[in-house]
């Protein structure tokens, strides 16, 4: 008896201590429709932000309400967040705008243009809503990771 009891009250014991924290919801953005700019973006291992070059703003995606999407860039010129001799990133092209279709699956936003399918990650951080998009792109040896963040 007093063997099961013991038993009782550390069984008891675990369970209460393995009890999980309600776990807090993420934010679905029910509306992707608008115009999101381009807030920063990861190439490589380097992070470049919209505080840094104003003209990463003027990538936007416009998604409409009728399931169409255009990607665009509105500088004259090319961004360039990097420009040395040997290497030069740059972020969109002037003049270059992509039409294509969208539709939405919970927190996932997918795009599809003349460039490709993409897909994007929906969230709200700090009230900002953004969407995220990561993908990889090989330059020679080299592949790289892209983490493009947009806001609204």
């Amino acid at each position: 008896m007093r063997q099961t009891l013991i038993l009782l009250c550390l069984l008891v014991f675990i369970t209460d201590g393995c009890k999980k924290n309600n776990p807090v919801n993420p934010v679905i953005l029910e509306n992707p429709v608008g115009t999101w700019e381009l807030f920063s973006d990861y190439i490589g291992d380097s992070t470049y932000l919209s505080s840094e070059y104003p003209c990463l703003k003027f990538s936007e995606i416009i998604v409409n309400q009728d399931s169409t999407c255009i990607t665009k860039f509105l500088g004259d010129s090319s961004c360039y967040v990097l420009r040395t001799p040997s290497l030069s990133i740059s972020i969109g092209t002037p003049g270059l705008d992509l039409t294509g279709i969208w539709h939405q699956a919970g927190d996932s936003l997918f795009l599809r243009d003349s460039l490709g399918a993409f897909a994007g990650l929906l969230s709200a951080v700090n009230g900002t809503e953004q969407l995220t998009f990561f993908t990889s792109s090989t330059n020679g040896a080299q592949n790289f990771t892209n983490i493009a963040i947009f806001t609204k």
